[in-house]
Order: structure tokens, then sequence, then C-alpha cells
């Protein structure tokens, strides 16, 4: 299995770590909401579900992202890009190098979406702990404009995936084709 694929699992295992050895510590109000200097905005009463939320749902998050990755190769159709619509007039045999790019793809975005979502939490501990929830909002700001183009960039590799394929499939109906 890829490391790209693996290490989500193991981001997401340091997050319920954390909630768990910080979960004693909690004041009892845990920031909602930052603004953008940092400063808390909203707060909540702290409670397990509360707390142990953000992980849970980051779990949920994951567990519907590798379940998409693995079903690919039998529902390409599930993964929604600008040249789904040729991909999909490929003929099954040709769409396998494709389909490896929209799993490696799906990979980054689920690394990337628990990268973030372990920085909320992060974020929310120091807020409510006294902390510099400035470092935490920046960190999340920063790594939200990054993630367009780690995920813009890949998506010209699909689309010169998809071309190549076309080729191949021309070039074999053309050689497979009857001389004249």
């Amino acid at each position: 299995m890829p490391i790209l694929r693996v290490l989500p699992f193991g981001v997401l295992a340091l997050m319920f770590a954390f909630a768990f050895a910080t979960w004693g510590g909690l004041p009892p109000e845990i920031p909602t909401h930052f603004g953008l200097d940092g400063s808390v905005n909203a707060v909540t009463t702290t409670s397990v579900q509360v707390w142990f939320g953000l992980p849970f749902l980051t779990l949920g998050v994951q567990l519907m992202m590798i379940t998409l990755t693995l079903s690919l190769p039998r529902r390409p159709e599930l993964f929604n890009f600008p040249d789904k619509a040729r991909f999909l007039r490929l003929p099954t045999a040709y769409q396998g190098p494709v389909i490896a790019i929209m799993q490696w793809m799906l990979d980054l975005t689920s690394w990337l979406v628990v990268l973030l979502m372990a920085t909320g939490q992060v974020t929310i501990w120091l807020g409510a702990t006294g902390g510099d929830a400035a470092l935490g909002t920046t960190a999340l700001l920063v790594l939200t404009v990054a993630f367009v183009p780690l995920i813009a960039i890949p998506l010209q590799r699909l689309t010169r995936a998809v071309d190549a394929a076309e080729r191949r499939w021309r070039d074999d109906e053309i050689g497979a084709s009857p001389s004249r």
C-alpha cells in the first residue's frame, strides 16, 4: 500500500492520542471560532463530544476517502474531474494508468485534509489553554492556500494521462485495422 495512503492514518492516530492526552487539562470552555489574528471569537462548553468530535469527523472523512480510492478500479465514474466524459469513453483496458493517478490524487487529498484537521485540533487546544493560537490559524491559512496548487497541478497530470490513453487506444485501433 502506498505510503501516502497509510500516512493519514498515522496522523489520525496522533490526533486521537493528542485528544486523549490533553482532555484532562482542558478548561471549562474551548474555542469554536478564531479570527484571522488567532483571537478567539466564540467558545463552547468543553465536552467529550466537542473535544473528540474533530478526530472522529476526520476518521469518517478518511474512511470515506479510502473507500472511494479503493473503489475506483471498479467504479471510476465516482471520480469527478474536467476530463471525466473523455475518460469514461475509453475502453476499460486503457483506463488503468488514469485510475492510478486518480487514486494518487485522492491519497494526497486525504493527507492534506487530515493535516488540516490535526492543525485545527492543535489550534483549538492552543486557544483553550492560553497558547498562541495565531500560530495555528496562520498554519491553517497557509495549508489551505497550499492545498489549491497541490491539487490543481496533478489535475494537469490527469489530463495528460487521459490524452495518452486516448492516443494509445487510437494507435491500437489503427494498428488492428486490416491493411488496404
